[in-house]
């Protein structure tokens, strides 16, 4: 049933869903697409519309029965649609999205459909700026896992995986969908002309945008590095939305720093912030774990629920804590700096792994870091739910070791403070103190060269009567 001018302004039940500025934009955005506010959206609407969203598929949306609306529903239908997407609960943001890239009447999604709708997400968050076809490798890497080899997966395993793999992803096209149509709002309801192009300079980076964007990296040198932004990004989603934009820290690199576990300890020192361990192997797999939790020496298992392992390629997948155990993360290296030998488990070996037990770790390395060691399942961390999905179980060489702090800045001018503390102390600890090795006082004798004197009158070269150097009394001569 269609709704007269009349019925307009009548208060819908999603309307209570957004605040009252959103819906004034919103409600001044649908008058400006409307061919004249009586009237639904015609087809043309969003032509010209940043290619950051499938906006046709958005259109039809507004007019179709799945979403219990009359085609003739204007408003109405608008403003369900926007609250269905930007609104509802994470579940069912995601749910709503997949279904406007879904194959086959809205029930499955094929490769290239989820590899748009990756794409697709990494440019809102870039706020428009569409990846390249080769910075965009890793979200075919995520897809190829989502996916397996199939030709499509339905709307509910994509729910599934996005739900366990990507928590944020929800959040990313609804927090650039809203405050893209509120600045077209914004500028009609200003009398701007351009309504349209100003919208596209004149979306607020708002708090729910900032959460989801990539995270600043900030490299340890000009080297090549292994974590690229769209790679850092899906970590992102991964960990969950950023309290505020992150920036991440490459600590060390094996690349600029030398592999081994001395120069690693001596770069992770004292930093107080959670972690990101990235390892390339000689087979082109990259491995990696996240901590939430400070990376400080320890002889016993540390981390909290929120650390997550996890391989990026050949395929994107993050290995969830399971109930069963809290053996996490162990960082354990040999106090002595003596190089290990024989087994990686023999008497003073240094310990960097996750997951499983000392005697056999999820992820560990060996000999010096220069090994990785990795295991399907353990009881710390969840296995892969699809047996075509896990990588071979063995030894691999390591051709690149990262890690990068994500504590933000405080963090950083925790450790740089830490790191200048000590460097005073080691310096001030070079400087001999010959008072206090002699059990002498700031003082003692009268002036500040007392322990030179005491050094002078104990070797028996001189008495010191003042602070003048005195000879000795001669002995008198011998009458015999």
């Amino acid at each position: 049933m269609g709704v007269g001018p009349s019925q307009e302004e009548e208060v819908l039940a999603d309307e209570g869903l957004f605040e009252e500025e959103e819906l004034l934009a919103l409600r001044a955005c649908f008058r400006l697409l409307a061919s004249v506010p009586e009237s639904a959206l015609p087809s043309s609407s969003f032509d010209g519309f940043p290619a950051v969203l499938p906006w046709p598929q958005l259109l039809n949306a507004m007019a179709d029965a799945q979403f219990g609306l009359d085609k003739l529903t204007k408003w109405r239908g608008f403003v369900a649609v926007v609250a269905r997407c930007c609104k509802t609960s994470r579940s069912e943001r995601i749910r709503a999205f997949a279904q406007l890239y879904s194959t086959a009447g809205g029930e499955t999604l094929d490769a290239m459909s989820v590899r748009e709708l990756l794409v697709h997400s990494l440019t809102c968050a870039r706020l428009g700026d569409a990846p390249t076809a080769e910075g965009a490798t890793p979200l075919k890497w995520a897809a190829a896992d989502a996916l397996l080899g199939a030709e499509c997966l339905t709307i509910d395993a994509w729910l599934t995986w996005a739900n366990e793999q990507l928590p944020a992803l929800g959040l990313v096209q609804a927090a650039f969908m809203l405050q893209f149509l509120c600045a077209i709002g914004r500028a009609a309801a200003a009398g701007r002309a351009a309504a349209l192009q100003a919208a596209r300079t004149d979306v607020v980076v708002c708090h729910a945008m900032r959460a989801v964007q990539e995270p600043l990296l900030h490299a340890a040198s000009d080297a090549e590095h292994l974590l690229q932004p769209a790679a850092a990004w899906l970590l992102g989603l991964s960990i969950g939305p950023a309290v505020e934009a992150r920036e991440w820290r490459c600590i060390y690199s094996s690349a600029t720093h030398g592999l081994s576990m001395n120069r690693f300890v001596h770069h992770v020192a004292n930093y107080g912030g959670p972690t990101l361990l990235l390892a390339s192997t000689d087979e082109g797999e990259v491995f990696g774990a996240y901590v939430d939790t400070p990376l400080k020496p320890s002889d016993s298992f540390f981390g909290g629920r929120d650390c997550f392992l996890f391989h990026l390629a050949p395929t994107f997948h993050v290995f969830r804590t399971t109930n069963v155990s809290s053996n996490f993360c162990l960082f354990s290296p040999h106090t002595t700096g003596q190089l290990r030998g024989g087994h990686y488990m023999s008497e003073g070996a240094d310990l960097l792994g996750f997951g499983g037990q000392k005697q056999r770790l999820r992820l560990g390395f060996e000999e010096d870091l220069n090994l990785l060691r990795w295991h399907n399942s353990c009881t710390s961390f969840e296995a892969h739910p699809n047996p075509e999905g896990r990588l071979k179980e063995g030894v691999r060489k390591v051709e690149l070791l990262e890690l990068y702090g994500c504590g933000g800045a405080e963090a950083d001018m925790v450790q740089r403070e830490l790191r200048e503390r000590r460097a005073k102390d080691a310096a001030k600890a070079g400087k001999v103190d010959r008072a206090a090795m002699f059990g002498l006082g700031k003082g003692v004798l009268g002036d500040e060269g007392a322990q030179d004197k005491f050094i002078l009158e104990t070797a028996g070269v001189h008495t010191f009567y003042s602070s003048q150097l005195e000879p000795l009394p001669q002995e008198p001569p011998s009458t015999e």
